[in-house]
């Protein structure tokens, strides 16, 4: 019969502690990959979508209603009264006084149907994940402190927005909607970043009090960083230095994240350096 002194127990037990500790940072990092590789066929299959959006509609991607805040272009499902907020040619009406805008536009005419598709399994804030963020009813049945329960929410920003903000010199102004809602698929410029997995700090008011604002950064270990979809059907991962934690800066600045959300577009597909400037980050590599 074996018999095993307490010493050699022990010592069974410190190495298998220490294979767990080996193989825990592994483990990790291969279950976040295959959620970023989730994430970005997700982001795929909405560029796809987007496509086939634009080949139904002249050439024109799917445009906010009037209102829509460039922060704020995670919305699939928004709430309109009157119907005239919309725009003309792009209302499509999603029930209980509600509308499918932006992206969400995509489900209203069936490009789309997977509600899951607009959902980074990445994601840590509970608004952002499928059925929280899609359901309001559920939110209000759960007592979630959003409350806009005739939304949807998706884990992705959309490009396209419909709001003016005139803070003098570093606002969003009229030039700036109407440049984005008259872009063209396919055009002669080069092509523009569409969709991303959310990239502004939030708010509180959006989940637990107390929780930081990085949680509303899906990719945030090994490296941080984010799916992005072109207007020419490519995407990519792009990490770069100090990516979030401007990103978290943004609303101290400001006060508000509008203009910030407009020049990080620019910022991730590099066709400007204003962001640089503006917050003094690093060039891109």
């Amino acid at each position: 019969m074996l018999a095993f002194t307490l010493i050699e127990l022990l010592v069974v037990i410190s190495i298998i502690a220490l294979l767990i500790a080996l193989l825990l940072p592994a483990i990790k990092k291969a279950k976040e990959q295959a959620r970023r590789t989730v994430c970005g066929s997700n982001t795929r299959q909405v560029l796809i979508g987007l496509e086939a959006y634009a080949g139904d509609f002249n050439a024109h991607f799917p445009v906010a209603f009037f209102g829509m805040n460039a922060s704020l272009t995670f919305e699939v499902k928004v709430w309109l009264s009157p119907p005239l907020r919309a725009r003309p040619g792009y209302w499509v009406d999603a029930g209980n006084g509600s509308a499918w805008a932006g992206h969400g536009l995509l489900y209203g005419h069936q490009y789309v149907s997977d509600p899951q598709m607009v959902y980074c399994p990445s994601q840590r804030f509970e608004l952002f994940q499928y059925e929280m963020g899609w359901d309001g009813w559920q939110r209000q049945a759960t007592g979630f402190p959003v409350a806009d329960y005739t939304y949807s929410y998706s884990g992705y920003n959309y490009r396209i927005f419909g709001q003016t903000e005139n803070h003098g010199s570093v606002g969003v102004t009229q030039e700036d909607v109407d440049r984005l809602n008259q872009y063209r698929q396919l055009g002669t410029d080069a092509p523009i970043a569409m969709f991303a997995d959310i990239i502004h700090p939030g708010s509180a008011s959006w989940g637990p009090p107390g929780w930081p604002n990085d949680t509303t950064w899906a990719h945030v270990d090994g490296p941080a960083g984010l799916n992005v979809g072109f207007s020419d059907g490519h995407t990519k991962f792009i990490s770069r230095p100090r990516m979030t934690e401007y990103g978290d800066w943004s609303l101290q600045v400001y006060g508000h994240s509008d203009r910030f959300v407009m020049m990080y577009w620019e910022y991730l597909e590099e066709s400007t350096t204003r962001l640089q400037d503006t917050y003094f980050l690093p060039l891109p590599p």
